[in-house]
């Protein structure tokens, strides 16, 4: 969340090849530490309940990268929000490189010609669509926003909405057991639409704009978590790793499809465009879910 803002003021050839590489490395570092988490959890509950929380790490993330990279902006250029990820995605690397849990666990190995066959089914696909509509309303959101409200003010929407974030995972986690995880794939997913919806036509106005962006990270906040134990549950157990895997491609499917669509529709039609189309791909969604539900 951090990169694309530090690559505002970058030339064209230098922001292809940086997105580049950055693009190829995310599916590759998503699966891989997927791969961690199977390992370093052998039982069915414990994967689950990994899953749930990387799951929910990861828009509490986004929304700390696209807060700190708005104040860096605003503080001391567009240009310089690079040297913070470039620090923070090295001090990770590193800390997962150094942590002994990691290195000792051992690999899961699959017997030559071994395949699996069976179906992921009709439920977790609908989760995994969720998954990329959930972050293509984000990004589309975030384009639109920032258009209208200018780089420091996204940076503190987005922040106020992390707080959202935590309260819609919290809520989740509390009474996340009470009912089956796609039907609150589904009421996340209505209230994302809604929240939107309304936001379109109030983005110019700060105060309606931030309820809302709080209204949205609070629907986010339950998505994550649902999303991931929808797949858990409905997933073969053989293929969990694989559907998260999917989970993760999903997530850059959704914030790579939004962001080229919202900035066409930001400059040519208005910055409340983009916000709309992410409310029609959330309602969508939470339709195909509730056919699943």
């Amino acid at each position: 969340m951090l990169l694309p803002l530090g690559l505002v003021e970058a030339g064209v050839t230098v922001t292809c090849l940086i997105a580049l590489a950055a693009g190829l490395m995310r599916p590759a570092g998503g699966t891989a530490l997927r791969t961690v988490w199977t390992s370093l959890c052998p039982d069915q509950q414990s994967r689950a309940a990994a899953f749930s929380m990387e799951a929910s790490m990861v828009p509490i993330a986004g929304a700390l990268g696209a807060a700190g990279a708005g104040l860096v902006a605003e503080a001391w250029g567009a240009s310089q929000v690079a040297i913070p990820a470039a620090i923070i995605g090295f001090l990770a690397t590193l800390g997962l490189a150094l942590c002994r849990a990691v290195k000792q666990a051992p690999v899961p190995q699959r017997k030559a010609g071994q395949q699996v066959k069976v179906p992921l089914g009709a439920a977790t696909w609908a989760a995994i669509m969720a998954v990329a509509a959930s972050w293509f309303a984000l990004s589309a959101a975030e384009v639109g926003v920032g258009s209208a409200r200018g780089a420091s003010q996204l940076g503190f929407l987005t922040g106020l909405s992390m707080i959202s974030v935590a309260l819609g995972a919290h809520l989740y986690a509390s009474r996340g057991g009470t009912g089956q995880p796609l039907k609150w794939i589904t009421g996340g997913l209505a209230a994302s639409a809604l929240s939107l919806l309304l936001l379109s036509g109030s983005v110019q106005w700060l105060l309606p704009a931030a309820c809302l962006m709080f209204a949205l990270g609070g629907s986010r906040g339950v998505l994550s978590p649902s999303i991931s134990s929808s797949i858990a549950q409905w997933a073969p157990s053989a293929r969990q790793s694989e559907a998260m895997g999917l989970y993760g491609t999903a997530v850059l499917v959704g914030q790579t499809a939004a962001r080229p669509l919202a900035g066409l529709l930001a400059h040519n039609l208005g910055p409340g465009w983009p916000i709309l189309m992410a409310a029609v791909a959330s309602a969508l969604a939470a339709a195909i879910v509730w056919r699943q539900a």
